[in-house]
């Protein structure tokens, strides 16, 4: 932490500092990650399924600071993962082009990986990971009660769950329809995250998307700025 401040100082940075540290404690975690052989394993073998016709995945846990995997197979276009205990996570894959980025239901799953976890498990521990064949992406917690408090407005708002999904992943399809590449796919995720936050008043997006770097093996945080560019920031 000592370091975080220092950086902080010493760089004159205007950006909130507890927003600030989050960052660098999430792509700590992010760096810790992609350092992981078994996770680097089942990035691989997930890759090597999307050209078949079923989602795969794994359930992903944290037992003494040790992870393991749990390998999945789900149907054309779900996949069930598991969440409580020690789970942190999950990682699956969208073979199908129609979602060629996370749905509202992998967003509302970081939320109840948390929620359903072992007090123990701290949100900067919990995260989603989607292979594509356009590209891996992960997404991880920056504020669980203001997702919380996302979903419970959506849902007010939408009469059920169900319904709030379903309105969300109908926005998220039709602006992934009209993009074709990686970049844009991205843009469009953090749009809408950014319209429900301007939508619901909140203070902030409440998770942090990164993009898998193939030729460095690394993570990139990815944002949106205020002109609607995106931004990548290495976790290095």
């Amino acid at each position: 932490m000592t370091d975080i401040i220092t950086d902080y100082i010493d760089n004159d940075i205007t950006q909130d500092f507890e927003d600030f540290a989050d960052e660098i404690i999430q792509c700590l975690g992010a760096q810790d990650l992609i350092a992981n052989t078994d996770f680097q394993s089942q990035l691989s073998n997930l890759n090597a399924s999307l050209s078949g016709d079923v989602e795969k995945g794994a359930e992903i846990s944290n037992s003494n600071n040790t992870l393991s995997f749990s390998p999945k197979i789900g149907s054309y276009d779900q996949i069930d993962l598991a969440q409580g205990g020690d789970i942190i996570g999950g990682m699956h894959t969208h073979h199908d082009a129609g979602y060629p980025m996370f749905s509202a239901e992998d967003i509302y799953k970081l939320y109840t990986y948390k929620k359903y976890a072992n007090s123990n498990v701290s949100q900067y521990d919990v995260l989603s990971v989607v292979i594509t064949p356009n590209g891996t992406y992960m997404v991880k917690l920056i504020d669980f009660s203001l997702l919380g408090f996302l979903f419970q407005q959506a849902t007010v708002e939408s009469g059920s769950l169900e319904k709030a999904f379903r309105d969300l992943n109908r926005k998220l399809q039709k602006d992934y329809k009209s993009n074709n590449d990686s970049n844009d796919f991205m843009k469009k995720f953090l749009q809408a995250l950014e319209d429900l936050k301007t939508k619901y008043n909140l203070t902030k997006v409440p998770i942090q998307l990164y993009e898998k770097n193939n030729a460095t093996n690394t993570f990139k945080k990815v944002k949106l700025t205020a002109s609607e560019t995106l931004t990548k920031t290495p976790c290095n």
